[in-house]
């Protein structure tokens, strides 16, 4: 039975979000799947809800997020010219919540598989790698892989996988899979890359190494 991946697609309409809509949107391209693509207008009403009645900020929630709606269907338009064919679903959602906040509530609403998106906002200085919305998306996002893409990064099929541990725990089969899958779906080759200060392993980290080999 062939199941469909739900990839949830955080952007703020910056390049870099493109970039990531788009590299997920190749990345998954053999295997249709559904996307979600998610903008948070909470930056817009946290500075216009505090100095009007409830009436009226209601309203304004409501017209920040047709807006957000009419700028997603766009992009979502956007990418399906740029890549020409896709056999992708889309579904699109604006929310006043906060962006993390919105997204665990997402991965378990509408069960995701893969949180996509840009290293970094519209702004964010070139200097910067990390932007804070991706920094604390990598701290609170736990249930599924988030994968943060480079700005303006080609894509390129990922043929080699780095998979970095410090082997402090044991991986389960379910952590794991969506790795497998991309090395399968790629026929990838995965290394396993472990930086350590003492010459030795402990038992414990030797017993978590096997069980990944």
């Amino acid at each position: 039975m062939f199941i469909i991946k739900t990839i949830l697609i955080p952007t703020d309409f910056s390049n870099n979000a493109y970039c990531a809509l788009f590299y997920a949107a190749k990345l998954f391209k053999d295997e249709p799947s559904r996307f979600i693509i998610l903008n948070s207008v909470e930056h817009k009403v946290s500075r216009t809800t505090s100095v009007m009645d409830r009436n009226k900020s209601e309203k304004e929630i409501v017209k920040f997020c047709s807006a957000s709606k009419a700028k997603c269907l766009a992009l979502q338009h956007k990418l399906v010219s740029d890549i020409e064919t896709t056999k992708h679903t889309f579904k699109i959602i604006a929310t006043s919540l906060l962006l993390t906040r919105a997204i665990n509530e997402l991965i378990t609403k509408e069960n995701v598989d893969f949180v996509v998106m840009g290293s970094k906002g519209k702004t964010a200085t070139e200097k910067i790698f990390i932007g804070s919305n991706s920094f604390k998306a990598i701290k609170t996002i736990k249930k599924v892989p988030l994968l943060i893409i480079p700005n303006q990064l080609s894509y390129k099929e990922p043929k080699k996988i780095g998979f970095a541990s410090g082997f402090k725990r044991k991986y389960s089969n379910k952590q794991l899979a969506p790795l497998k899958d991309l090395s399968r779906l790629f026929s990838a080759k995965t290394t396993i890359i472990h930086v350590h200060e003492e010459k030795k392993l402990e038992d414990e980290q030797l017993a978590n190494l096997h069980h990944l080999l």
